[in-house]
């Protein structure tokens, strides 16, 4: 499939922002500054308005429907290897590396917790295994040739299902990332919609008026990592305003260096994590204790040695197979 340049650069931009977020994250639950929440807690409820759904969005922008069960079968192959394999790796490389420096972890899994990954996923790799699920799910309703009408109806009353009802994160976090995925999938059949300025200033205005409506009616309005009834509507719209600003935004340097990286936002999002957790550590012991150089120093070292391991598996055999499982078989 021939690459789409925009694509790639919302990609890139999007995966900084995830790494700045979960950098801002680790810091706020740290409750080293204290001072400084409300700084963190409000970049954080900005930034987590729109970063995965863009992700889970320009997903459903690249997705094409299998037209036979052998076609679907291939492709669900194809996704298992580069979704869940790396998932499991490196929910085995996340614990290992938690265990270095306990009590400077946030939040300590056990070597117990891989005996659930099936169903729990450890720490930020649930993106991973919502969206293979995802790709599952869509895909089998396409090959069962369900009409666009009723699949509304059934995605919709599944969406509002698990909004109300405790459900294991296999049912609930398929079912409550599929609408963002959807509109990506919407957007590739109308990419008229792309260019409609009164659907962006729309979207801009009712996204922006749900986060003040979040801010004022939900104690915690900045964690939005996931989609709950009350951060829903911010989060849907937020796709309609950035996809809209990455497809019309003029090639630039940044554009760019952005559209670059968005070839490699797998590897960078499996990285992040890890790299951040360490480079915290190392941050704290080195005894740096002024937030903002411990946000630039942390958001910084984590997105180049991110970047590090991108030049590593464009070099490395054995690197590149941990990332792309199934290319390394051809």
């Amino acid at each position: 499939m021939k690459r789409i340049d925009w694509i790639d650069f919302g990609k890139g931009l999007t995966i900084f922002f995830v790494v700045v977020a979960h950098c801002l994250s680790d810091l706020l639950e740290s409750h080293h500054f204290g001072n400084y929440d409300l700084l963190s807690q409000f970049l954080l409820g900005i930034i987590l308005t729109f970063v995965m759904p863009c992700f889970f969005a320009l997903s459903g922008f690249l997705y094409r429907a299998p037209e036979s069960s052998g076609e679907y079968l291939k492709g669900m192959e194809k996704k298992f290897c580069g979704l869940m394999i790396p998932y499991a790796i490196f929910s085995v490389i996340f614990i290992m590396l938690q265990q270095f420096d306990k009590s400077n972890v946030n939040k300590l899994y056990s070597w117990s917790s891989l005996e659930q990954i099936w169903n729990k996923p450890i720490g930020e790799l649930w993106f991973l295994y919502s969206l293979f699920f995802i790709f599952l799910v869509v895909g089998l309703v396409d090959l069962l040739h369900i009409q666009w009408y009723w699949q509304v109806l059934i995605y919709g009353g599944l969406f509002i299902l698990v909004q109300v009802v405790q459900l294991p994160f296999v049912v609930s976090g398929t079912f409550g990332w599929l609408p963002c995925f959807m509109i990506g999938v919407i957007l590739k059949k109308h990419q008229a919609l792309l260019k409609n300025k009164l659907l962006f200033f729309g979207s801009l205005g009712g996204m922006l008026v749900s986060l003040i409506f979040q801010y004022f009616l939900v104690s915690d309005w900045y964690n939005t990592d996931g989609m709950v009834p009350a951060t829903s509507i911010s989060k849907l719209l937020s796709i309609f305003v950035f996809f809209y600003l990455f497809s019309n935004l003029h090639p630039s340097r940044l554009y760019e260096y952005f559209s670059r990286y968005g070839q490699a936002s797998i590897v960078i999002y499996l990285v992040h994590v890890p790299i951040k957790t360490l480079l915290k550590v190392f941050l704290f012991k080195f005894g740096l204790s002024n937030y903002f150089l411990v946000v630039v120093a942390l958001i910084a070292g984590t997105w180049l040695l991110s970047l590090f391991v991108c030049f590593l598996v464009d070099r490395i055999k054995f690197i590149r197979w941990i990332f792309y499982p199934r290319l390394m078989r051809g």
